[in-house]
């Protein structure tokens, strides 16, 4: 299940464009996994994203649905999520509201609601998750701020750096990739801000199609 929760976190970033991709998920050598991923950009300059994730572990399936969406200045405006295992169904939704995110949890026909405040000051705008789309970085630039996590329901300091372009094969064929790195992971993106390759640990994921 750490598995699971790593990648939860991971895949913790709809009118004018829509891209989508399809990845595989590997521990090591073995594929014990696959992701599908939609990006979407809103009239208003806001970006949707939408990944459903399904896994292995522990001989059982686990699926996982998140939808995360963000206003034009990277200001964070809702996020959910919907885990599916042998152990039930489990719903989670938190709305801001300045720097509070209320968080509403269901699961076995109980609902429970909490809020939790960002550290005074923080900074809570994901401008990174606008990168590629509206903003266009530069090699070096980095972005540090506070996200709320789902799964730890907690506020975690991110620190965003892209570091430029490279070369990577996929697939039998060379892609030059924007090279993103949030705090331990790495991901290869292409020019919308899909990913190619992320890499977190001993997990990696790889476009695949």
């Amino acid at each position: 299940m750490r598995t699971v929760a790593v990648l939860f976190c991971v895949l913790s970033s709809l009118a004018l464009y829509a891209a989508e991709t399809s990845l595989g998920v590997f521990v090591g050598e073995e594929r014990v996994g696959a992701a599908k991923l939609k990006q979407t950009r809103a009239a208003d300059g806001g970006v949707i994203s939408q990944i459903e994730l399904r896994m292995n572990a522990g001989g059982s399936e686990v699926t996982v649905l998140q939808i995360n969406e963000y206003a034009a200045d990277g200001t964070p405006r809702r996020k959910y999520s919907k885990q599916t295992s042998a152990a039930g169904v489990e719903v989670r939704v938190v709305t801001f509201r300045g720097a509070t995110a209320t968080l509403i949890i269901e699961k076995g026909g109980s609902t429970t609601t909490r809020s939790f405040s960002a550290p005074a000051g923080a900074e809570i705008r994901a401008r990174s998750e606008l990168w590629f789309r509206t903003i266009q970085p530069k090699a070096g630039d980095t972005e540090t701020y506070y996200r709320f996590e789902l799964n730890t329901m907690t506020w975690q300091k991110t620190v965003v750096k892209y570091e430029g372009k490279k070369a990577l094969h996929v697939g039998g064929k060379e892609m030059s990739c924007h090279v993103v790195s949030v705090n331990e992971m790495k991901s290869y993106l292409d020019d919308e801000g899909l990913p190619v390759r992320i890499e977190v640990g001993p997990m990696v994921m790889v476009r695949e199609g």
